[in-house]
Parts: structure tokens; sequence; C-alpha cells
């Protein structure tokens, strides 16, 4: 993880409260408004089917085509990515002369394969193990320790799950058994049914760094 600082003049709290209330906003709109743009495979594929063999899975496609132009219409400075960032999920950018950094995770407990001439969950498999490894927690405490230096620090999660509440259980034990509510603003959250009909729900939730009158 890179967190080398840049020039950082202090803005006005009301506008970090403004990008922290609009940005989750239109982050979790453009994500959806590409699942539905990306047929047959949306988010759940969309990556996949563009990844070359032998090659790590990457965000790059979540974030040329959805993720940094929603930051650009917030009026942010996206930083191009090296491909090891794309990989890793982590991006940066700037507001007017502030670093800001968002992390972006997956989290799939479902398998979707063709039955005949459609694609749909496989019933038989269960991927609940996946959200202990994503290790969410971990990166919203590592976004808190770094709030001098990205004083605008979001956690994007995209979940997808076989579930009417996909991921509810999980972020609520989460948020209940942690302290990141002193640092967090409650994450906007956005479900919605897949839009190609494989018969599962995708969750979009991000968290905002809160407004830092109680740091150190």
């Amino acid at each position: 993880m890179n967190t080398e600082p840049y020039p950082a003049p202090v803005l006005p709290l009301s506008d970090r409260d403004a990008l922290g209330t609009l940005l989750p906003v239109e982050l979790t709109c453009a994500l959806r408004q590409l699942d539905l743009s990306s047929g047959p495979e949306g988010l759940y594929a969309l990556a996949e089917s563009l990844r070359r063999p032998g090659e790590p899975r990457s965000f790059a496609a979540e974030w040329t085509r959805a993720l940094e132009p929603a930051l650009r219409r917030r009026g942010c400075q996206p930083l191009t990515p090296n491909r090891r960032r794309c990989e890793q999920g982590e991006f940066q950018f700037l507001r007017q002369g502030e670093a800001g950094r968002l992390v972006v995770l997956r989290v799939s407990k479902i398998k979707v394969r063709r039955y005949g001439n459609a694609y749909r969950v496989d019933p038989h498999l269960d991927f609940d193990a996946r959200w202990q490894a994503c290790r969410l927690g971990a990166h919203l405490k590592t976004a808190a320790d770094c709030r001098r230096v990205f004083p605008h620090a979001f956690v994007l999660f995209l979940g997808f799950a076989d579930e009417r509440h996909p991921f509810r259980r999980e972020l609520d034990e989460l948020q209940a058994a942690t302290s990141f509510g002193r640092w967090f603003l409650p994450a906007h959250e956005t479900v919605w049914d897949d839009p190609h009909g494989r018969g599962f729900r995708t969750l979009a939730a991000c968290w905002h760094l809160g407004a830092t009158e109680g740091q150190p």
C-alpha cells in the first residue's frame, strides 16, 4: 500500500461533508449503471471476461468505466493507477489539492454456471468463507489509520449473493463489533437484482471517512 502524502491544504469541513455524502451515491450508482450496460456478463463477470489467461483479477474495467468518471463528476482529479493498484483495487485522487483514496473490495458468495441456454446460480456451492478472506474490517482500519495522509478516504464493497439482503448479517456484525463509527459515516448501500436474470442480488456499499474533529 502506497501512503505517500500529497500537498494537502485544509478544505472547509462543509466541502468534505458534501463530498462524503455525494460521492458514495455517485460511485454506487455508477456501478449499477455499469452492471446494466455490460450484458451479458454484468459486474459479476465483467473483469473475468476481459482477463487474459494467467493474469490476476483486476479492477481496471470498474475503474475506467464507472469509478473514475464518477470521481470526475464530483470535482475530483483521479490519479492514473498502475497495474498493481488496479489489481489491488487501490486508487487515489485529488480534491482541490487534498489527497483522497478509494479502496475497492469484491466478494462473491455464488458461482454462476451455464444450464442449457441460460446462466444461473449453482445451488450446490457455498462460498461464505470468502467474506473472511476479503478482510473488510482491516481495510477500514487502515483507512482510519491513514486519515492524516488521505483526508478523503472511501472504502467500496461490491458483493454478490443469492440472498434477499446480501451480506446484511456480516455488515451488521462488523459495524457493531468495531469502533469504526467514530471515523466513518454509515455506509451508503444500494442493492439490486441481477439485471441479466441469473438469480442473485448485488450489493454496493461505500464508507466515507468521517469528519476529523475527534482525531488526535
